[in-house]
């Protein structure tokens, strides 16, 4: 009967890892030594034809799938204080499908033929542009320090600054993205406040403002659903990532995702494939389909790109891209695949100069919501036995029961068995940990597993 149930265990654990191992899908990472501008990547421009476009602190790249094109507005070494002059902060395209980037020193340049226009006459006013877009209408929108401008080639140039006037209470104020939504009100994003700009500039109303709220960013969804995300520093020392939603745009709502607060969020944007959107922060992402969060970095190594996570954007293929402030670009190609809330890691340790040699299993675990888990521990002995600790008998026993776990949460290097090495016969022993749903044999996580040798 034990041998029977045994070896049907083991296929199933073995089929089980070899899923895992085969549907694991790690982030592809791209940075200033493979080619790219600058590893400090402020913005993500997908073109129709499928090129991405970053814009970074030396200049803007181009990536076409296999090689990397970097182009300046002003001649600059790399790395150089130079590249000060190559800021670019926000790229977009107007109705013609002609880019243009908008440059801190340098102004709003379209880009044609591999090089940048001269800057746009009369765009004095507009002297540090930190985003731009262009609206249904055909005007270009330029954010920046205390000024907003709106261009076109009819009127030129119109200048306003009645948001930053609204502002001063709270300090300096400038604009961070724009968003326009279906109806045509476009939604601006500034460092104090969200707005609401109708008739091509006629009517400003401030719909999210506060002394203790800083550095807001704006998403509308297809359906028109506004999506922001601003950071509270009310805490002394400290801050917290806040998510607003609103349908009509007057009334907003707090949104916090199952597993807690996030320490800061730096962007938003839509996802058309699913309705549902996504939030960058200090050092990961998160997304919402409007049924579940996902903490991405738990499952996909995302927290390899530490510093903010500046810009989200999915092409065509399903790949999502992520810029940071620091690393790079990192890209899931596919996209998000279906995971157990709990990823798990497992290592053997021999402790060297002892009497009795002890083994130490250690745990590292990524958990992405609240659970009551069962823990299970399983060594494959060189004859290809599998026993299951404590006891280290056939009948499969978890090592620990009803574990409370809340989401959001890692553990590194957490000591999880510990036993003296005494008469074990030499070979390869390889172990397994999993977690299971409370009271049942549903896998909440993946099986991890790594290989120890004994001689």
């Amino acid at each position: 009967m034990y041998r029977c149930t045994l070896f049907g265990l083991l296929v199933y654990v073995l089929v089980l890892l070899s899923w895992c191992s085969a549907e694991e899908t790690y982030l592809e990472h791209y940075t200033s030594a493979d080619g790219l501008g600058s590893d400090v990547v402020h913005d993500i421009f997908i073109a129709s034809d499928g090129t991405k476009w970053f814009g970074t602190d030396c200049g803007l790249s181009e990536f076409d799938g296999e090689a990397w094109s970097n182009y300046l507005v002003e001649p600059a070494a790399p790395g150089s204080r130079d590249c000060d002059r190559n800021i670019a902060k926000c790229v977009t395209v107007d109705e013609l499908e002609r880019m243009w980037v908008a440059f801190p020193h340098n102004g709003a340049r379209r880009f044609l033929a591999g090089g940048f226009d001269r800057r746009i006459p009369g765009d004095d006013l507009v002297c540090c542009p930190t985003c731009l877009a262009w609206t249904k209408d055909g005007d270009l929108w330029v954010g920046s320090v205390d000024w907003i401008g709106r261009y076109n080639l009819i009127d030129g140039w119109r200048f306003f600054s009645e948001w930053s006037a609204s502002s001063q209470p709270y300090g300096i104020d400038y604009a961070l993205n724009f968003a326009e939504e279906p109806s045509g009100i476009l939604w601006i994003g500034t460092y104090a406040g969200v707005w609401a700009v109708r008739n091509r500039g006629d009517i400003w109303d401030c719909y999210l403002s506060s002394p203790e709220m800083h550095n807001f960013r704006i998403s509308v969804l297809d359906d028109g659903t506004k999506i922001a995300v601003g950071n509270d520093y009310s805490a002394l020392g400290e801050s917290r990532g806040l998510l607003y939603l609103s349908v009509d745009g007057t009334t907003w709502s707090m949104l916090t995702p199952d597993f807690g607060t996030y320490s800061r969020f730096t962007c938003v944007t839509s996802s058309l494939e699913s309705g549902g959107f996504w939030i960058g922060g200090s050092g990961g992402a998160l997304f919402y389909d409007w049924h579940q969060w996902r903490w991405i970095e738990a499952w996909y190594d995302l927290e390899g790109m530490a510093g903010d996570i500046t810009d989200i954007a999915i092409d065509r293929n399903g790949d999502i891209w992520f810029s940071s402030c620091g690393y790079g670009v990192g890209v899931l190609r596919g996209g998000l695949a279906e995971r157990p809330p709990v990823r798990m890691g497992i290592s053997a340790e021999v402790e060297p100069h002892s009497p009795r040699t002890g083994l130490s299993i250690m745990l590292s675990a990524a958990i992405e919501m609240n659970l009551m888990l069962d823990l299970y521990l399983a060594v494959q002995t060189p004859d290809g036995s599998i026993l299951f600790a404590p006891q280290f008998g056939t009948l499969s026993v978890p090592l620990l029961r009803n574990v409370s776990v809340h989401g959001r949460e890692q553990f590194h290097d957490i000591p999880l068995y510990r036993l003296v090495l005494d008469h074990i016969p030499a070979g390869t022993y390889r172990w397994f940990a999993a977690c299971t749903h409370a009271g049942s044999m549903d896998f909440a996580s993946n099986i991890a597993s790594c290989d120890w040798q004994f001689e």
